[in-house]
C-alpha cells in the first residue's frame, strides 16, 4: 500500500482509530476453556475419546489467544517499513 494510499484510508478508518486491539482473552480464560475440554476420570472410554478430539480442537483455538492482538493493516504497514519506529515502541514496551 503506497504513502498515498494511506494517507487517504487513513481518515476514513474503519478501525475507528484503535489501530491495535488488544488480546480477547486473558491467559486464565485459555487455561479455563482448554481445562474444561478435559476428560474427566468418570467418563466412559468412548466419552473420553470424544472430549480428547475436542480438548485439542480447543487447544488449537483457543492456544494465543491471550497474546494475539490485531493491528490495522496501515499501522502494519508503518511498522514494517519503519523498523527503527519499531525498535522504538519495543523499547518503551519493555520499560513497562
Amino acid at each position: 500500500m503506497s504513502k498515498v494510499e494511506q494517507q487517504i484510508d487513513c481518515p476514513t478508518c474503519p478501525w475507528n482509530k484503535n489501530c491495535i486491539e488488544p488480546p480477547t482473552m486473558t491467559k486464565e480464560e485459555v487455561d479455563a476453556k482448554v481445562k474444561e475440554a478435559r476428560p474427566t476420570p468418570e467418563m466412559s472410554g468412548e466419552q473420553k475419546e470424544g472430549v480428547i478430539l475436542s480438548g485439542m480442537l480447543s487447544v488449537m483455538f483457543f492456544g494465543g489467544k491471550d497474546t494475539e492482538s490485531q493491528v490495522c493493516p496501515i499501522f502494519a504497514n508503518v511498522l514494517r517499513d519503519s523498523p527503527e519506529l519499531s525498535q522504538k515502541i519495543k523499547a518503551l514496551m519493555q520499560k513497562v
